[in-house]
């Protein structure tokens, strides 16, 4: 399986930086196992912006077998919040997110392994990161 973490936030957030911790092969090194047949790659957008007009979205395309969705953050919140504060909170809501995965119902789909190492992922780089 595939995971992609992408983001739409205002630059003075800080969020960008994600690309920046995450190794470039995260996904390969982390989400190699075998979830189950019904999901090929999760698409995660976190967005922070200074509207707060956005709308969560959540799609399920069967036909690539592709579940994208958005975390949405708290804009005045995240800027108020320290370097280290704001990626254990980053983390917290990315690992809390599967239960959006779970959501759908899917009967074939092991999330309970998939947050196993999304957890360990943000173990790794968000917690181990000095920042």
């Amino acid at each position: 399986m595939k995971l992609f973490i992408t983001t739409e936030v205002s630059w003075d957030t800080g969020l960008q930086k994600i690309h920046h911790i995450f190794p470039s092969d995260y996904s390969k090194k982390y989400f190699r196992k075998n979830y189950g047949n019904e999901i090929k790659e999760i698409l995660i957008s976190l967005v922070c912006l200074e509207s707060n007009s956005f709308k969560r979205r959540k799609r399920f395309t069967k036909s690539d077998s592709v579940l994208s969705y958005d975390i949405i953050f708290d804009y005045e919140y995240i800027k108020s919040l320290g370097e280290n504060e704001k990626w254990q909170f980053v983390a917290n809501e990315l690992i809390s997110s599967v239960n959006i995965i779970e959501s759908y119902k899917f009967k074939n789909f092991n999330s309970e392994l998939f947050k196993n190492d999304l957890t360990q992922l943000c173990e790794d780089f968000f917690f181990a990161e000095a920042f």
